[in-house]
C-alpha cells in the first residue's frame, strides 16, 4: 500500500511539475499490468481480502489475458477459500482451470479446487479434483502441492 501511495504521489506531482504530457505517461505506468498484479498481491499479504479481490478483480477486468491472468484468477480463489466462502473458492478455481490451462497456478487450482470441494462435503468430486492436480506433469517439482494433495486425498479416504 505505501509503495502504491508513493507512485500515486510521484504521479501526482510529476504531472503538475512535468504538464500534462508526462502526467499522462507515468499515470499509463501505473496502470502496467505487473504495477496492477503487485498492488493485489501486496493487498493480500496484509490480509486486506475486500481491497485485494477488488484489485485482482480490476486486473482481471482489464488484462484477462495478461501471463499473470492464470496467477490473479488463482489468488482470487484463495482469498474466497482464507475467508471460508468454498462455494465461491470452487467456482473460482474451476474458471482458473477452464480459463487459464497453460497458467503456472493451474495445478495448484487444481489442488484447491478438491480443498475447496472437501469443505463443501462433495468428497466424490473432490476426490476427482484431487486426483487430477496429483496427475498433472506440473505438479512435479511442487513437493509442497503434492504433499497437500497427498493428505487431502487420505483425509477424504480418495482411492
Amino acid at each position: 500500500m505505501m509503495k502504491t501511495t508513493i507512485l500515486r504521489a510521484t504521479v501526482l506531482i510529476g504531472g503538475l511539475l512535468c504538464g500534462a504530457d508526462a502526467f499522462a505517461q507515468d499515470a499509463a505506468a501505473y496502470d502496467l499490468p505487473s504495477n496492477l498484479y503487485s498492488e493485489a498481491r501486496e493487498r493480500l499479504a496484509k490480509s486486506d481480502y475486500p481491497a485485494a479481490e477488488a484489485a485482482f478483480r480490476d486486473f482481471l477486468a482489464k488484462h484477462g489475458t495478461h501471463a499473470l491472468a492464470g496467477d490473479a484468477q488463482y489468488w482470487l480463489g484463495e482469498i474466497f477459500l482464507e475467508q471460508r466462502d468454498y462455494r465461491q473458492a470452487a467456482a473460482t478455481f474451476a474458471d482458473a482451470i477452464k480459463t487459464y490451462p497453460d497458467s503456472l497456478k493451474v495445478v495448484d487450482s487444481k489442488y484447491k479446487l478438491g480443498v475447496s470441494l472437501a469443505r463443501l462435503d462433495s468428497k466424490q468430486e473432490a476426490c476427482k479434483a484431487l486426483k487430477a492436480a496429483q496427475a498433472d506433469r506440473g505438479s512435479e517439482g511442487k513437493d509442497r502441492i503434492r504433499r497437500g494433495i497427498a493428505v487431502e486425498r487420505q483425509r477424504l479416504g480418495c482411492r
